[in-house]
C-alpha cells in the first residue's frame, strides 16, 4: 500500500494535480482518502522526501518538490536503444532515393576542398525548405532555416541551448522524453487528453517558469491527435514568455486530404520554433532535419548546432529529393490510408476500440489491461509495438500500446489476430 500510495503522490505532482512548492495535504487527509493509515501516509512520504518528491517542514508536514530527470524515473529508460520491432518503420522509395545517392555523389566534389562543416546548412537546402514553408501558408526566409541531423537531433540542439524545465505533453513522443532523460532536465508533465486543456498548461507555466514547451500537434505520437486552429492559436500565446518548440515531423503526412490542416502554430506567433525532418516522409535512414525559428539571433542555440553539423552528402541527398517530394509524400499517404484502413477494421473486428488518426503513421490502443507482457510477447513474434509506458513521464498508460500501421496487410492482420489471442487468454 506504502508503495501504491507514493506511486499516486508522484502522479500528482507530474500531472500539475499538486504544484511543486505547495503543501501537501495533512497526513489524516490523506489517510482518510486513500482509505489507510497515516503509518502507511507517513511512510509513504519519508519515501518521497528520500528521492526528491518532498520536503519536510514542521509538523509533520511536507512540501511537493520535482527533482531533476535523472531522479524521475523517466520513461522510457532506453528509448533510443529499444527493440527496432517496436518503431514505426518507414520503408524507403528506394529507386528515388537510389537516384538522389548517386547524383548527390556527383556534387561532392565541389565541397571536398573546404572541411564539409557549413555554418547553418546548404542555403540551396535552406531555402528550398523555407520555400516550402511559404508556400504552405507560413512566410519563411533561409535565414530562418537551420539544417540539423534529423528532427530530434534539431531538439537536442535546443536542449543544449537553454536551461531549466521543460513542459511536455504525456503521453509524448518516446525519443523525446530520452532526450530530456539523459540532459537531466527538470521535467512537468502537461496532460493530453483528445484536446489539449490549455488552463491546465497556463498553470503549469505560471508555477514552473519552464524554458521552454514541448508539443506535438500534428498527428501526435503516440495517440494521433490533430489541435484546431484555437489549440494552436491558444498554445502559440504562451510564446511571449517562454519557448514554445513545435514538433511537426509528421505534419505531411495527412490521410484525409479532404479535411484541410490547421495552418502552421508558428503562423499565430512569430517566435514559436518549428522543428521537423525527412525520417517519416521519406526514410528513417536519412538523418536530415531542421529548426524554423525567429529572425532575432540566439547565439547559445548557433553554438550548439554548430557543435553537430549536418553531414555534407546528407543535405545533397535532400536536395536532389526535393523535387519529387511531393510525389513521395502523396505515394506514402495513399499507401498509409489503405494500411490505417485496414488496421482500423481488424481492431474493430477483433474487439478493440482505437480511433482512426487522420494522419501519421500509428494507433493508440487501450487494451483495458496491462500491456506490457502483451507488447513483450508480440514483438517476440516480431509483431511491431511499443508499450505505452514508453511515451509517458510518469509511466503511465500502461493499458495502452501503439500499433504502427506501417507493415503489409497481412502484417497488419496477423498482429491484430496475436493482440486479440493474448488479451483475451
Amino acid at each position: 500500500m506504502t508503495d501504491r500510495l507514493a506511486a499516486e503522490l508522484i502522479d500528482a505532482i507530474r500531472s500539475g494535480r499538486l504544484l511543486p512548492g505547495a503543501l501537501f495535504p495533512s497526513q489524516r487527509s490523506l489517510a482518510e482518502s486513500a482509505g489507510t493509515s497515516r503509518s502507511t501516509v507517513a511512510a509513504a512520504l519519508d519515501d518521497l522526501s528520500r528521492r526528491g518528491w518532498a520536503e519536510s517542514r514542521r509538523k509533520a508536514r511536507f512540501v511537493a518538490r520535482l527533482p531533476d530527470a535523472s531522479r524521475q524515473g523517466l520513461h522510457p529508460a532506453h528509448a533510443l536503444s529499444d527493440s527496432p520491432r517496436e518503431r514505426a518503420r518507414v520503408a524507403a522509395p528506394a529507386a528515388e532515393l537510389s537516384a538522389a545517392y548517386l547524383r548527390a555523389h556527383s556534387r561532392l566534389p565541389e565541397h571536398l576542398q573546404s572541411d564539409g562543416r557549413v555554418r547553418g546548412g546548404l542555403v540551396e537546402l535552406r531555402q528550398l525548405i523555407a520555400d516550402r514553408y511559404s508556400a504552405s501558408g507560413l512566410p519563411t526566409s533561409a535565414e530562418q532555416v537551420v539544417i540539423t541531423t534529423g528532427a530530434m537531433g534539431a531538439f537536442a540542439a535546443i536542449l543544449e541551448a537553454t536551461r531549466g524545465t521543460v513542459v511536455v505533453e504525456d503521453p509524448t513522443y518516446h525519443g523525446a522524453l530520452e532526450h530530456l532523460r539523459r540532459r537531466r532536465r527538470r521535467v512537468v508533465a502537461w496532460q493530453r487528453d483528445s484536446n489539449w486543456d490549455l488552463d491546465a498548461l497556463a498553470s503549469l507555466v505560471s508555477a514552473n517558469s519552464p524554458a521552454l514547451v514541448y508539443a506535438v500537434p500534428d498527428f501526435h505520437n503516440p495517440t494521433g491527435h490533430l489541435a484546431d486552429e484555437n489549440e494552436r492559436a491558444l498554445l502559440a500565446s504562451f510564446a511571449s514568455g517562454t519557448m514554445i518548440v513545435v514538433d511537426e515531423t509528421l505534419r505531411e503526412l495527412h490521410l484525409d486530404p479532404a479535411e484541410p490542416l490547421p495552418s502552421h502554430t508558428a503562423s499565430h506567433h512569430p517566435v514559436v520554433v518549428t522543428i521537423s525532418g525527412l525520417s517519416k516522409t521519406v526514410w528513417s535512414g536519412l538523418r536530415l532535419g531542421w529548426i524554423r525559428y525567429p529572425d532575432n539571433p540566439n547565439d547559445h542555440l548557433d553554438a550548439a548546432l554548430d557543435i553537430h553539423p549536418a553531414p555534407i552528402m546528407e543535405q545533397l541527398v535532400a536536395i536532389e529529393l526535393w523535387p519529387h517530394l511531393d510525389r513521395i509524400t502523396e505515394e506514402r499517404c495513399q499507401l498509409l490510408r489503405h494500411q490505417r484502413d485496414v488496421m482500423i477494421a481488424a481492431l474493430t473486428d477483433a474487439g478493440f476500440h482505437a480511433e482512426a488518426p487522420r494522419g501519421g503513421l500509428v494507433c493508440w490502443v487501450d487494451l483495458g489491461r496491462s500491456a506490457d507482457s502483451v507488447a513483450a510477447s508480440l514483438n517476440s513474434e516480431d509483431r511491431s509495438i511499443a508499450p505505452g509506458m514508453r511515451f509517458s513521464t510518469s509511466g503511465s498508460y500502461r493499458n495502452h500500446v501503439r500499433l504502427p500501421f506501417t507493415g503489409t496487410v497481412e502484417e497488419i492482420g496477423k498482429t491484430v489476430e496475436a493482440l486479440r489471442r493474448l488479451v483475451r487468454k
